[in-house]
């Protein structure tokens, strides 16, 4: 129990560090409001191409009590189906809480150290999360390789 209270410190610290030097300032709506909707917000951040569809989830994003809303976007390349998902979290701590909470619900997780990521199964399905500053995402449905590239390219955006 002790090491995975320090990998969580670590993960927590890590993604702090990583958090203050890539995230964006706070965006105020035109009606002076913070950023409206975050969950519409967050799907203008998905990538466009191979798009199926796209929706925002008000709250508990892929069923996870532990997620707040967010977009879930579905996707195929050529016989490839798979999901990503983006949620914007109040602070990166929280964003830290959720991504050790995925470890909690993750089947076999695996610790992606380059990306602070975790890899397993949910639901009968491989799923790779992360966060990066505020935001919690993740590739729902492709190989680690395959989700590691994509999730590579989120980030990039947020």
């Amino acid at each position: 129990m002790n090491s995975k209270r320090s990998r969580l410190f670590l993960l927590v610290a890590a993604i702090g560090i990583l958090g203050g030097c890539a995230s964006k300032p706070w965006q105020r709506s035109q009606n002076g409001s913070a950023a409206g909707d975050k969950s519409a917000d967050a799907s203008a951040l998905l990538p466009k191409k191979n798009v199926v569809s796209v929706q925002v989830v008000k709250k508990a994003l892929l069923g996870k009590s532990f997620m707040p809303g967010g977009a879930l976007a579905q996707y195929r390349r050529g016989k490839v189906a798979y999901e990503i998902f983006l949620s914007e979290l109040p602070t990166p701590t929280d964003s830290a809480i959720a991504l050790a909470r995925w470890e909690d619900t993750l089947k076999d997780p695996e610790l992606v150290k380059s990306m602070s990521a975790y890899y397993g199964v949910d639901a009968g399905r491989p799923v790779y999360v992360f966060a990066r500053g505020q935001w919690v995402a993740g590739i729902a449905g492709l190989s680690e390789k395959d989700a590691d590239q994509q999730a590579r390219m989120l980030a990039q955006r947020l």
